[in-house]
């Protein structure tokens, strides 16, 4: 479990399935990530399992905020397919929860916990061009865009990264 002063993150639990449902239910969530419709339960719980089969350093982590560490997304790590040893990070909030840095926020504690390990790594993000609101949340992470490409050879899409070079913006993260 990783914790900030704005989040807490940890990992998911096949009862998180009812959580991922709601998550994903809105069109507004659903429309920057293709999903044509939400997932039932027994697809979350699915999704849940893959997300345990990621081996360590990598995962999934559920984003809880406030005193009652109530559930607001997720965050994730895991090896990027398009620059050889970086970690692609990326993130998913209910609507309920946009524009509080909450997302920024939780990628940062990622960015941080592998920069511990290892200062040299280099990290990617992805997002549909139409996305402004993940493209807000790079740059505050200190990201640059790093090239378009068309995500299931039809979708504009943007891959982000932040070098080793690079810090996070941390420090104008504000979450109420």
């Amino acid at each position: 479990m990783s914790e900030s002063p704005r989040v807490t993150l940890r990992e998911p639990e096949l009862s998180d399935a009812p959580f991922i449902v709601w998550l994903d239910t809105p069109f507004a969530v659903r429309e920057h990530v293709l999903l044509a419709e939400p997932p039932t339960l027994d697809q979350a719980a699915g999704v849940i399992e893959r997300w345990l089969t990621l081996d360590e350093p990598f995962g999934y982590l559920i984003i809880e905020v406030g005193s009652d560490n109530h559930p607001a997304g997720w965050v994730h790590a895991k090896p990027c397919k398009f620059i050889d040893g970086a970690i692609e990070l990326g993130w998913r909030l209910h609507p309920e929860f946009w524009g509080k840095g909450i997302a920024t926020a939780a990628a940062s504690l990622l960015v941080a916990r592998f920069r511990a390990e290892k200062p040299s790594t280099t990290f990617t993000a992805t997002t549909l061009s139409a996305n402004e609101r993940s493209k807000r949340v790079m740059g505050r992470l200190g990201m640059s865009l790093h090239s378009s490409y068309l995500h299931a050879d039809t979708h504009p899409a943007l891959l982000y990264s932040l070098t080793p070079t690079t810090t996070a913006l941390t420090s104008s993260i504000h979450v109420e």
